[in-house]
């Protein structure tokens, strides 16, 4: 199952290069975007503490995708043997 979350709004952050770098540190350990970051604890700060259970699903589908040996997968036997059925 698929969900998408439709990003509408737009804003511009100034950081110091204090945060910059934090958060740059903290994209490439968690594998999501700066913004991602931003929007998940903009939630968790402003939001009641409810975090939006959709974005943290597709980050861990990201950090799956990421570690799923695909490399040299015949998609096309695949498809073939799956008509067989």
């Amino acid at each position: 199952m698929l969900l998408l979350v439709m990003l509408t709004r737009r804003t511009n952050l100034l950081l110091t290069e204090q945060d910059y770098w934090m958060l740059s540190a903290l994209t490439k350990k968690k594998g999501v975007s700066m913004g991602e970051l931003i929007r998940t604890a903009t939630r968790k700060v402003y939001g009641g503490g409810v975090v939006d259970a959709r974005t943290e699903l597709l980050a861990k589908m990201g950090q799956l995708a990421k570690k799923a040996k695909t490399k040299g997968i015949d998609y096309k036997k695949l498809v073939e043997d799956g008509r067989k059925y």
